[in-house]
């Protein structure tokens, strides 16, 4: 019986044929990353012109970087793209609101901000930057109105007017597109629009009169319009929001607001609408019956000046309104006090318990008989009548002991 190995054995030779995998071949291209990027080499031979590097190209600022370092670059004016320091301000007041002082002090700081040397094309990129930002972002939508305000307000005159022009003239644009496109899936964007508008009508005043800038209004109620005939939660909700943003504004301003209200009337009290949609509506409706919750019936004018020690409030259309000062009513006072019905007992004394709630009274209800028996011996010994029996029926003691020690003999 053989008995065989169980390694196999191999036989080397160094006149072998190198070794080629089956899938190997040798006019394969080099292997490449798809992450990788080549580079172009500038070679001895080559031009300056193949490099793919820009002079102008915008600087590179790294995500950690914070917006205190950005802010010192951009007031020492570093940098000169003003599209990518609006881009960088969208993105800081996104997340941190509160630095909009500071980050909005070092934009009109800028150089071609604050002299006005920005062409159209850049001037059209800034508003549609800030528009479209306002309009998707929910958490920017005030935000992003009050930086209009501010880049139109705190600028030249000149600047104010041009950028109020792009604006006016970017939202005519996006109503035109969702009037072209209206249906329910540019309700999220006809939502964001309006809202984003309502903003405006409260935050930015037009740079020439100081006043509503009246197309905005206009712009609301068309939407407002649109919103009730696509209604549904979410537009609904966006009705009522603008509403008690700007209906002050929209009573003086925008015409059709009337047929408006009749339609949401009509909605609210139609038994196929929602009960949640039903309340909301009817909420708004009373509330523009008291007068959208102002106390004045006619708007304060600019000539009016409210004294110091009154305090008053400015509303969304620009006017403003003094409280009447309270004053104390001693007669009403004295009334009261003059009537002590509610004080007195059924005999004309004053009671204890007279005029206090039901809670206060001794009873069964309220006490077991050994608590209110102790009360009654309370009240008994408490009350002045009492008092002024035992009193003389101590002196009366006293003085029946001591008679007959002053006649005895």
């Amino acid at each position: 019986m053989e008995v065989h190995d169980a390694k196999p054995k191999f036989q080397f030779s160094p006149e072998a044929k190198p070794f080629i995998p089956k899938n190997f071949s040798v006019d394969a291209k080099p292997f490449v990353p798809r992450s990788f990027v080549p580079i172009n080499y500038i070679s001895a031979g080559s031009s300056v012109n193949n490099v793919s590097l820009s002079a102008a190209a915008p600087e590179f600022y790294p995500k950690t970087q914070t917006h205190i370092t950005r802010i010192e670059e951009i007031t020492t004016g570093q940098a000169v793209d003003v599209v990518a320091d609006i881009q960088w301000a969208i993105q800081v007041l996104t997340t941190n609101p509160a630095n909009f002082d500071d980050v909005m002090s070092s934009l009109t700081a800028l150089p071609l901000l604050a002299e006005n040397r920005i062409d159209d094309i850049v001037l059209d990129a800034i508003v549609d930057e800030i528009f479209n930002n306002s309009v998707n972002v929910k958490n920017f939508r005030y935000t992003g109105a009050r930086m209009c305000g501010h880049l139109m307000a705190h600028l030249q005159p000149s600047f104010g007017v041009r950028f109020q022009t792009f604006l006016i003239n970017r939202c005519q644009r996006e109503r035109d597109f969702l009037r072209n496109a209206l249906s329910i899936d540019n309700l999220q964007r006809l939502i964001g629009f309006t809202l984003f508008l309502g903003e405006l009508v409260v935050n930015t005043k037009d740079v020439v009169s100081g006043g509503i800038i009246t197309d905005l209004p206009e712009y609301i109620m068309l939407l407002l319009y649109w919103l009730i005939h696509m209604l549904s939660d979410a537009s609904a909700v966006c009705i009522v929001q603008v509403l008690k943003l700007t209906g002050p504004v929209l009573e003086q301003y925008a015409s059709g607001m009337q047929d408006m209200c009749v339609r949401i009337n009509g909605v609210a009290f139609d038994p196929r609408t929602p009960p949640h949609i039903r309340m909301m509506f009817m909420n708004v409706m009373q509330l523009r019956s008291s007068n959208w919750g102002r106390n004045i019936t006619e708007p304060a004018t600019s000539t009016t000046q409210p004294q110091q020690h009154q305090p008053y409030v400015t509303y969304a259309d620009g006017s403003s309104g003094s409280s009447e000062p309270y004053f104390f009513d001693e007669n009403t006072l004295c009334d009261d006090f003059d009537n002590m019905s509610n004080f007195t007992d059924s005999d004309g004394g004053a009671s204890p318990t007279a005029g206090l709630p039901a809670e206060y009274w001794a009873g069964d209800e309220m006490m077991d008989p050994e608590m209110a028996a102790a009360f009654e011996v309370f009240l008994a010994e408490s009350s002045p009548a009492s008092n002024s029996a035992a009193n003389s029926k101590s002196t009366n003691c006293n003085g029946s002991a001591s008679a007959p020690m002053h006649n005895q003999p």
